[in-house]
This record gives C-alpha cells, structure tokens and sequence, in this order.
C-alpha cells in the first residue's frame, strides 16, 4: 500500500510523477501494482501524473497492470491519475476501477487469476509468470514477474473451452 501525506499530490503505485526534460523519454513497462494508493490528488495505480514540471519528451505506459484500489480527493485513475503527456498500451486495470485513461483495458478478476492477463501481457514481453496449477504452490491471483510461478500456457480443457495451465501442451 501507498499513502500520501495529508496534501500529498502525485502518489503512484510504482510512480508518483513523471517528469523529465524536453530532450528526454520516459518509459514504464512490465510493472505492477496490486496494492492500495492513497492520496489528495494526481493518484494512481500505476503513476500519480505524467507530465509534471518538466515535461519529458515522450512518455510511453506498457505492458503492465493495476488491481490495487485507488482512492483521491481528484484526479484519480486506475492506472494515471492525470495524464498531460503520454500513451498507454497493453496495459490492464481491475473492472470497476475508476479510469480516464485511453490505451487501458478493464479486465475482471477471473481474467487476472485465469492465467489470461498472464499470457495477453507475454504477447508484448515475456517477462510475466503466474502459478496457475503447480504441485505444492499456491494460484496467484494475478500474474507476477517471479519466473518460479511459471510460464502460462494457453490450452484446451475438455476439447471446447480455451484455459490456462503452467503445463506445456496442455490438451485435457
């Protein structure tokens, strides 16, 4: 969890502001936030604002995703709270999440703890791993960047409905 101070502004889970110079750029990707923010304004998931003081030249948000809950006074946003400058792509946040942000994609929790999110955000990077059916581990709810969760596969279960497994070439 993440908290502002009292007239905290620009609290992220993974970043507070994105600031920089004219002649530089800034990229997130593959990151994660599952836990809550808090804060006055400019709050969230993944970044408090992009585009603070110094606006950097560009700003690119990828392949990352947020389930943690978000809670400001204004400007808070599942995955930016305030967003003057950037894009965002391939990136995930928990439906029902308040979001402004276009380039986002809403996803359930039954999606995050499937395994699919897992295998949609590896189609960018594949740096994610989530334990879905190892012997001795327990599911995680959403994908995390441990390679001892193991890889996600796609497969079919009962020859109709497509799954996910930690089992390559999965075919029950």
């Amino acid at each position: 969890a993440v908290t502002g101070a009292e007239k905290a502004e620009a609290v992220g889970g993974v970043v507070g502001a994105i600031d920089g110079s004219n002649t530089e750029a800034a990229l997130i990707t593959s990151c994660y936030n599952t836990g809550k923010v808090n804060g006055r304004g400019w709050v969230g998931g993944i970044a408090g604002i992009s585009g603070y003081q110094k606006t950097p030249m560009t700003v690119e948000v990828k392949n990352s995703y947020s389930t943690g809950a978000i809670t400001g006074a204004s400007h808070s946003g599942a995955v930016i709270g305030k967003m003057t400058k950037g894009t965002v792509s391939g990136t995930y946040y928990l439906q029902g999440a308040q979001n402004s942000v276009s380039g986002t994609i809403a996803a359930t929790a039954v999606q995050f703890a499937s395994g699919e999110i897992a295998a949609k955000l590896n189609e960018t990077s594949n740096v994610w791993f989530q334990a879905l059916d190892i012997e001795g581990m327990e599911p995680d709810a959403s994908p995390v960047l441990d390679p001892a969760h193991g890889t996600v596969y796609a497969g079919y279960c009962n020859c109709t409905d497509q799954g996910y497994t930690n089992r390559e070439n999965y075919n029950e």
